[in-house]
């Protein structure tokens, strides 16, 4: 891709767990993991991105390497996905997807979590069958009726990790859910999400907090701190995929306010430049003083 360039000295190996390094094994690195030529793709990773009002995760505690390639495996879980997305029905701004959350979370098996852009994100637990047409309906609704904000958890980073769909998600996925969690950044939960669209732009990593639910490609271990701790720079906005919530034609100004300091940063960096002058002077000064 123009002006991406993934590069891989294999020192994430060192640092991820056995767990993580089983669930990648026997995907060929040079087609799958943080090396492979991403040079063909021209278009940007914002070119196929559809973007959506809400995105409904169903929470499973089976590991990515075991979900079907469709998600009709049959599994409660699965078998969720597929009804509220038959429910909402074809041409809705509703993405619904399944993860799951291998380190310390408080969902279990068919919580279903709605990720709005509009609202704080909503907690409905052991969803069962008989539930989706009040939950389909409250997906509809410009307010849910059962409420349940998830105010103790602020941030999501959700990681595509799903293997059997496409080998490059399955090695990056997993490689960066595991790095992320040991950052240890408080409040932030970590988890591991099925297919989101655009193989081809893994690492997909999913931002979910306050300051808004993006979605990030390209995301490579070096980068994936500064995606966590929210820093914009011109190398993290061109891995940005996008909002929930905002058209395509709405990105280009919202990137370029993403890219512009804050007043207070813009009125201090005189000072800082200044600073930084006089320190280099002082320096000179005190080693041409010891000559």
């Amino acid at each position: 891709m123009a002006g991406i360039t993934f590069k891989d000295n294999g020192e994430y190996k060192k640092r991820v767990s056995a767990a993580t390094l089983r669930d990648i094994e026997g995907l060929d690195v040079s087609e799958c993991g943080f090396c492979r030529d991403v040079s063909g793709d021209e278009k940007g990773c914002k070119a196929d991105l559809k973007l959506f009002t809400k995105h409904v995760v169903v929470v499973t505690e089976q590991a990515p390497t075991e979900w079907d390639k469709m998600l009709k495996g049959g599994t409660k879980a699965e078998t969720l996905v597929k009804t509220i997305t038959d429910e909402l029905g074809k041409g809705a701004d509703i993405k619904v997807s399944m993860a799951s959350f291998p380190f310390a979370t408080p969902f279990t098996e068919c919580d279903v979590i709605v990720f709005a852009d509009k609202t704080a994100p909503y907690l409905r637990k052991s969803v069962s069958l008989s539930d989706i047409p009040s939950l389909v309906a409250d997906l509809k609704a410009e307010s849910p009726t059962t409420p349940n904000a998830l105010t103790t958890a602020p941030a999501f980073a959700l990681m595509c990790s799903h293997t059997k769909r496409d080998g490059r998600c399955g090695y990056a996925g997993p490689v960066l859910a595991d790095l992320a969690q040991q950052e240890a950044i408080p409040n932030l939960i970590v988890g591991k999400i099925s297919h989101v669209g655009g193989h081809m732009f893994a690492g997909n990593v999913l931002m979910y907090d306050s300051t808004g639910n993006d979605w990030f490609g390209y995301v490579t271990p070096d980068l994936l701190p500064k995606i966590l701790k929210r820093e914009w720079t011109p190398t993290i906005t061109a891995r940005w995929r996008g909002r929930l919530g905002y058209g395509k034609d709405a990105l280009p100004a919202l990137e370029r306010s993403l890219l512009t300091p804050s007043p207070s940063t813009a009125r201090c960096k005189p000072f800082i430049l200044a600073g930084a002058f006089t320190a280099v002077a002082y320096l000179v000064w005190n080693q041409t003083k010891k000559q």
